[in-house]
């Protein structure tokens, strides 16, 4: 969907990027991750448009707060880096 978008409005791309929300569940679920993996594999020339976040208040206990950060570390090598943000409260429980 969001390559969809984009290649539908080439110009948006050139100044702008795609928000997308991600939720705690997502983070720590390693399907998110592949699936992130296939699209930067797919279209590469989007993925410095996309911006990641995560928005939500999030209580995580240790077994996934090691795995949400593990994932986090991952999806910066898929170079959605330069524009993944993080402004949710991860506090382990």
């Amino acid at each position: 969907m969001v390559a969809q978008f984009l290649e539908t409005y080439p110009h948006y791309q050139e100044t702008k990027y795609v928000s997308v929300n991600v939720s705690r569940i997502s983070l720590i679920d390693d399907n998110f991750y592949l699936s992130l993996q296939q699209f930067a594999e797919k279209h590469p020339g989007f993925v410095d448009r996309i911006l990641l976040e995560v928005t939500e208040n999030i209580d995580f206990n240790q077994d996934q707060l090691d795995l949400a950060l593990n994932n986090l570390r991952r999806i910066k090598i898929l170079v959605f880096n330069s524009l993944l943000t993080i402004s949710a409260q991860v506090t382990p429980v």
